[in-house]
């Protein structure tokens, strides 16, 4: 049984800032998802959309920030909370990392669509499936406290690995013939 605490406020901030999390987690997933989509059909129009959206999760990470500033000032939270609310700020941050990824691949689609289209590149579809799967999987993860999932993320890290190896052979074999 979860336990409130006695500044009914607190509690309500503590769930904004969960949903701001989730909601920009989702947000950045969509936007990998949209920037491998573009690189791989050598779609123009979807590269500079997921360009532009990078201001989106920009504006959504100082959201992030401004809240955890007013938390921290406000409520001087303790243990759990404390720790809670920092991780957000950190979370934050990389989720945001993950948004200007999918910016430089957006970026690099506009590069590549100025030039011949290269070999077979099946293994970036793959690898991007794979990376907006474990997106979705970690931002699921946070919501709904799941450690154990979580973990399954971490663990999947790998099949990145595996695929990655993988395109390099295909592009290097690419190369030679």
């Amino acid at each position: 049984m979860k336990t409130g605490h006695t500044v009914h406020a607190f509690d309500v901030e503590l769930t904004e800032l969960r949903r701001a999390i989730a909601g920009m987690g989702g947000f950045v997933e969509q936007q990998f998802a949209d920037a491998v989509q573009a690189l791989v059909e050598r779609d123009g129009a979807r590269a500079a959309e997921t360009i532009a959206a990078d201001a989106e999760v920009d504006r959504a990470e100082l959201g992030v920030e401004a809240l955890v500033v007013r938390m921290l000032a406000l409520r001087q939270p303790m243990a759990k909370d404390l720790r809670e609310i920092v991780s957000a700020l950190k979370i934050a941050s990389n989720i945001e990392r993950v948004g200007d990824f999918a910016g430089n691949i957006a970026k690099r689609t506009l590069a590549l669509g100025q030039m011949p289209p290269t070999g077979p590149l099946k293994s970036v579809g793959r690898m991007g499936q794979t990376a907006r799967s474990m997106i979705h999987d970690v931002v699921t993860a946070y919501a709904q406290e799941d450690a154990d999932l979580a973990a399954a993320v971490r663990a999947r890290d790998s099949e990145i690995d595996a695929v990655y190896t993988s395109l390099f052979r295909e592009l290097l074999t690419y190369m030679m013939e």
